[in-house]
Protein backbone atom coordinates (compact mmCIF):
# COMPACT_ATOMS: atom_id res chain seq x y z
CA UNK A 1 0.00 0.00 0.00
CA UNK A 2 2.87 2.37 0.69
CA UNK A 3 4.09 1.76 -2.87
CA UNK A 4 0.63 2.96 -3.97
CA UNK A 5 1.14 6.26 -2.07
CA UNK A 6 -1.13 5.22 0.81
CA UNK A 7 -0.18 6.22 4.34
CA UNK A 8 -0.10 3.26 6.71
CA UNK A 9 0.37 3.98 10.41
CA UNK A 10 1.13 0.48 11.70
CA UNK A 11 2.02 1.47 15.26
CA UNK A 12 -0.59 0.46 17.85
CA UNK A 13 -2.30 3.12 19.95
CA UNK A 14 -1.10 1.46 23.15
CA UNK A 15 2.45 2.12 21.90
CA UNK A 16 1.82 5.77 21.07
CA UNK A 17 0.85 5.36 17.41
CA UNK A 18 -2.30 6.15 15.41
CA UNK A 19 -3.01 2.65 14.03
CA UNK A 20 -4.85 3.69 10.87
CA UNK A 21 -4.74 3.80 7.08
CA UNK A 22 -5.06 7.19 5.34
CA UNK A 23 -6.13 7.26 1.70
CA UNK A 24 -7.75 10.11 -0.29
CA UNK A 25 -8.92 11.88 2.87
CA UNK A 26 -10.45 8.71 4.30
CA UNK A 27 -9.16 7.27 7.58
CA UNK A 28 -9.59 3.55 8.29
CA UNK A 29 -9.00 2.62 11.92
CA UNK A 30 -6.98 -0.49 12.74
CA UNK A 31 -7.49 -2.58 15.86
CA UNK A 32 -4.98 -4.71 17.75
CA UNK A 33 -5.99 -8.36 18.05
CA UNK A 34 -3.68 -11.14 19.14
CA UNK A 35 -0.62 -8.91 18.72
CA UNK A 36 -1.53 -8.08 15.08
CA UNK A 37 -3.10 -4.93 13.66
CA UNK A 38 -6.19 -5.79 11.63
CA UNK A 39 -8.92 -4.01 9.69
CA UNK A 40 -12.47 -5.01 10.56
CA UNK A 41 -14.54 -5.69 7.45
CA UNK A 42 -18.04 -6.90 6.64
CA UNK A 43 -20.21 -7.55 3.60
CA UNK A 44 -21.65 -4.22 2.32
CA UNK A 45 -25.34 -3.76 1.76
CA UNK A 46 -26.85 -3.06 -1.66
CA UNK A 47 -27.49 0.55 -0.65
CA UNK A 48 -23.88 1.02 0.46
CA UNK A 49 -22.59 -0.39 -2.83
CA UNK A 50 -24.63 2.22 -4.72
CA UNK A 51 -24.12 5.29 -2.52
CA UNK A 52 -20.71 4.92 -0.81
CA UNK A 53 -17.47 6.09 -2.40
CA UNK A 54 -15.08 3.38 -3.54
CA UNK A 55 -11.53 3.73 -2.28
CA UNK A 56 -8.65 1.75 -3.81
CA UNK A 57 -6.16 0.42 -1.28
CA UNK A 58 -3.85 -1.15 -3.83
CA UNK A 59 -2.66 -0.53 -7.35
CA UNK A 60 -4.25 -2.08 -10.41
CA UNK A 61 -0.77 -3.06 -11.61
CA UNK A 62 0.59 -6.56 -10.84
CA UNK A 63 2.40 -6.90 -7.53
CA UNK A 64 6.06 -7.85 -7.95
CA UNK A 65 7.78 -7.68 -4.53
CA UNK A 66 11.02 -9.14 -5.95
CA UNK A 67 11.56 -5.81 -7.74
CA UNK A 68 11.52 -3.82 -4.51
CA UNK A 69 15.13 -3.56 -3.37
CA UNK A 70 17.34 -0.99 -1.65
CA UNK A 71 21.06 -0.50 -1.51
CA UNK A 72 22.97 -1.10 1.69
CA UNK A 73 23.23 1.76 4.17
CA UNK A 74 26.42 3.78 3.89
CA UNK A 75 28.48 4.94 6.87
CA UNK A 76 27.24 8.52 6.56
CA UNK A 77 23.63 7.41 6.33
CA UNK A 78 24.07 5.18 9.39
CA UNK A 79 25.53 8.06 11.44
CA UNK A 80 22.56 10.24 10.44
CA UNK A 81 20.16 7.49 11.51
CA UNK A 82 21.85 7.16 14.92
CA UNK A 83 21.87 10.91 15.46
CA UNK A 84 18.22 11.23 14.48
CA UNK A 85 17.26 8.37 16.81
CA UNK A 86 19.04 10.00 19.73
CA UNK A 87 17.31 13.32 19.08
CA UNK A 88 13.89 11.64 19.00
CA UNK A 89 14.59 9.89 22.27
CA UNK A 90 15.34 13.22 23.90
CA UNK A 91 12.30 15.04 22.50
CA UNK A 92 9.74 12.24 22.62
CA UNK A 93 8.39 10.44 25.67
CA UNK A 94 8.52 6.73 24.84
CA UNK A 95 6.45 5.53 27.74
CA UNK A 96 4.08 2.76 26.66
CA UNK A 97 0.49 3.68 27.34
CA UNK A 98 -0.60 0.49 29.11
CA UNK A 99 -3.63 0.74 31.34
CA UNK A 100 -3.19 -0.87 34.74
CA UNK A 101 -6.37 -1.62 36.65
CA UNK A 102 -6.48 -2.05 40.39
CA UNK A 103 -8.94 -4.43 42.02
CA UNK A 104 -11.84 -2.60 43.60
CA UNK A 105 -12.76 -3.29 47.18
CA UNK A 106 -15.80 -5.53 47.37
CA UNK A 107 -18.95 -3.95 48.77
CA UNK A 108 -20.84 -6.56 50.84
CA UNK A 109 -23.98 -4.42 50.98
CA UNK A 110 -24.93 -5.22 47.36
CA UNK A 111 -25.41 -8.89 48.33
CA UNK A 112 -27.62 -8.23 51.36
CA UNK A 113 -30.83 -8.34 49.30
CA UNK A 114 -30.10 -11.98 48.40
CA UNK A 115 -29.65 -12.95 52.07
CA UNK A 116 -32.73 -11.21 53.55
CA UNK A 117 -30.69 -8.17 54.68
CA UNK A 118 -28.76 -9.75 57.56
CA UNK A 119 -26.63 -6.65 58.20
CA UNK A 120 -23.20 -5.51 57.04
CA UNK A 121 -21.10 -7.39 59.60
CA UNK A 122 -23.07 -10.61 59.17
CA UNK A 123 -22.73 -10.28 55.40
CA UNK A 124 -18.96 -9.78 55.71
CA UNK A 125 -18.65 -12.89 57.90
CA UNK A 126 -20.82 -14.91 55.50
CA UNK A 127 -18.71 -14.02 52.47
CA UNK A 128 -15.55 -14.71 54.44
CA UNK A 129 -16.72 -18.20 55.37
CA UNK A 130 -18.11 -19.15 51.96
CA UNK A 131 -15.15 -18.01 49.86
CA UNK A 132 -12.22 -18.96 52.07
CA UNK A 133 -11.34 -22.00 49.95
CA UNK A 134 -11.59 -20.25 46.58
CA UNK A 135 -8.63 -18.70 44.84
CA UNK A 136 -7.88 -16.97 41.56
CA UNK A 137 -4.79 -18.06 39.68
CA UNK A 138 -3.79 -15.37 37.22
CA UNK A 139 -1.28 -16.09 34.48
CA UNK A 140 -0.27 -13.82 31.61
CA UNK A 141 -0.57 -14.76 28.83
CA UNK A 142 -3.70 -16.71 29.71
CA UNK A 143 -3.90 -20.41 28.88
CA UNK A 144 -6.69 -22.97 28.63
CA UNK A 145 -7.07 -25.29 31.61
CA UNK A 146 -8.31 -28.84 31.11
CA UNK A 147 -8.32 -29.52 34.85
CA UNK A 148 -10.41 -27.55 37.32
CA UNK A 149 -8.45 -25.14 39.49
CA UNK A 150 -10.97 -25.64 42.34
CA UNK A 151 -12.43 -29.19 42.21
CA UNK A 152 -14.66 -28.54 45.25
CA UNK A 153 -16.62 -25.88 43.36
CA UNK A 154 -17.61 -28.47 40.72
CA UNK A 155 -19.38 -30.71 43.24
CA UNK A 156 -22.62 -30.39 45.17
CA UNK A 157 -21.92 -29.65 48.83
CA UNK A 158 -23.94 -31.69 51.37
CA UNK A 159 -24.23 -29.66 54.57
CA UNK A 160 -24.35 -32.77 56.71
CA UNK A 161 -21.78 -35.18 58.24
CA UNK A 162 -21.73 -38.70 56.80
CA UNK A 163 -20.41 -42.05 57.99
CA UNK A 164 -19.04 -44.90 55.88
CA UNK A 165 -18.04 -48.54 56.21
CA UNK A 166 -17.42 -51.57 54.02
CA UNK A 167 -20.14 -54.25 53.86
CA UNK A 168 -18.80 -57.70 52.98
CA UNK A 169 -20.85 -60.51 51.49
CA UNK A 170 -20.34 -64.26 51.23
CA UNK A 171 -22.14 -64.33 47.86
CA UNK A 172 -20.90 -62.66 44.67
CA UNK A 173 -23.52 -60.50 42.94
CA UNK A 174 -24.44 -60.92 39.26
CA UNK A 175 -22.33 -57.79 38.58
CA UNK A 176 -19.28 -59.40 40.17
CA UNK A 177 -19.36 -57.43 43.43
CA UNK A 178 -18.13 -59.13 46.60
CA UNK A 179 -18.65 -56.16 48.94
CA UNK A 180 -20.06 -52.65 49.01
CA UNK A 181 -19.09 -49.27 50.41
CA UNK A 182 -21.96 -47.83 52.44
CA UNK A 183 -22.43 -44.10 53.03
CA UNK A 184 -24.98 -43.02 55.65
CA UNK A 185 -26.13 -39.49 56.52
CA UNK A 186 -25.91 -38.96 60.28
CA UNK A 187 -28.84 -36.52 60.41
CA UNK A 188 -30.96 -37.52 57.41
CA UNK A 189 -30.19 -41.30 57.67
CA UNK A 190 -29.93 -41.37 53.88
CA UNK A 191 -28.04 -44.52 52.81
CA UNK A 192 -26.14 -45.03 49.55
CA UNK A 193 -24.41 -48.22 48.37
CA UNK A 194 -21.58 -48.57 45.84
CA UNK A 195 -20.53 -52.05 44.80
CA UNK A 196 -16.91 -53.19 45.07
CA UNK A 197 -15.22 -56.19 43.51
CA UNK A 198 -12.62 -55.97 46.27
CA UNK A 199 -12.02 -53.78 49.30
CA UNK A 200 -9.20 -51.97 47.49
CA UNK A 201 -11.79 -50.33 45.20
CA UNK A 202 -13.04 -48.24 48.14
CA UNK A 203 -11.37 -44.95 47.05
CA UNK A 204 -13.09 -45.19 43.65
CA UNK A 205 -16.42 -45.69 45.45
CA UNK A 206 -15.67 -42.54 47.44
CA UNK A 207 -15.22 -40.56 44.22
CA UNK A 208 -18.46 -42.04 42.85
CA UNK A 209 -20.26 -40.90 46.00
CA UNK A 210 -18.87 -37.36 45.60
CA UNK A 211 -19.91 -37.36 41.94
CA UNK A 212 -23.39 -38.86 42.32
CA UNK A 213 -24.51 -37.56 45.72
CA UNK A 214 -22.22 -34.70 46.78
CA UNK A 215 -19.41 -33.82 49.16
CA UNK A 216 -20.30 -33.98 52.90
CA UNK A 217 -18.81 -31.73 55.56
CA UNK A 218 -17.17 -34.67 57.37
CA UNK A 219 -16.86 -38.44 57.02
CA UNK A 220 -16.79 -40.81 60.00
CA UNK A 221 -15.03 -44.13 59.44
CA UNK A 222 -12.94 -46.79 61.13
CA UNK A 223 -9.18 -47.25 60.92
CA UNK A 224 -9.08 -49.93 58.23
CA UNK A 225 -6.07 -49.90 55.93
CA UNK A 226 -8.15 -48.97 52.91
CA UNK A 227 -10.06 -46.11 54.58
CA UNK A 228 -6.86 -44.73 56.10
CA UNK A 229 -4.72 -45.21 53.00
CA UNK A 230 -2.93 -42.56 50.97
CA UNK A 231 -5.35 -42.58 48.03
CA UNK A 232 -8.43 -42.23 50.28
CA UNK A 233 -6.78 -39.37 52.21
CA UNK A 234 -5.81 -37.66 48.97
CA UNK A 235 -9.47 -37.52 47.87
CA UNK A 236 -10.51 -36.28 51.31
CA UNK A 237 -7.99 -33.43 51.13
CA UNK A 238 -8.87 -32.56 47.53
CA UNK A 239 -12.53 -31.95 48.41
CA UNK A 240 -11.95 -30.51 51.91
CA UNK A 241 -13.78 -33.22 53.86
CA UNK A 242 -13.11 -33.34 57.58
CA UNK A 243 -11.83 -36.61 59.07
CA UNK A 244 -13.75 -38.29 61.92
CA UNK A 245 -12.57 -41.63 63.28
CA UNK A 246 -14.12 -44.04 65.77
CA UNK A 247 -12.18 -45.61 68.62
CA UNK A 248 -10.40 -48.86 67.74
CA UNK A 249 -12.50 -51.99 68.31
CA UNK A 250 -15.64 -49.88 68.95
CA UNK A 251 -17.58 -50.40 65.74
CA UNK A 252 -20.80 -49.46 67.55
CA UNK A 253 -19.66 -45.82 67.37
CA UNK A 254 -19.96 -45.83 63.58
CA UNK A 255 -23.50 -44.83 62.43
CA UNK A 256 -22.93 -46.74 59.18
CA UNK A 257 -22.68 -49.98 61.18
CA UNK A 258 -26.12 -49.39 62.65
CA UNK A 259 -27.53 -48.58 59.21
CA UNK A 260 -26.11 -51.82 57.78
CA UNK A 261 -27.49 -53.82 60.74
CA UNK A 262 -30.99 -52.48 60.01
CA UNK A 263 -30.72 -53.39 56.33
CA UNK A 264 -29.44 -56.87 57.14
CA UNK A 265 -32.57 -57.46 59.23
CA UNK A 266 -34.74 -56.45 56.27
CA UNK A 267 -32.87 -58.79 53.93
CA UNK A 268 -33.39 -61.84 56.14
Amino acid sequence: MREHQITVNDKARRHGGDACIEVEGTVLSLILKGGMLSLKIRIPTSKELKECTLVDLSSHLPWNPELLNEEEVTSDEYEEMVEGTMQRQILTDREINVRHTKPEKEDPSKYEAFFLHPGKQTMVNTLKCTTQYGMINMRVPMRQHYKSRNPLLNRRRIMEPYATDTWFSTVTSYQGYNCAQVFCGIKSHHVSHYGLKSESDGPEALLDFFRQEGVPTSLTRDNSNMQAGNLWNEYMKRYWVKDDFIEPYHSNQNPAERAMAGQKEKIK
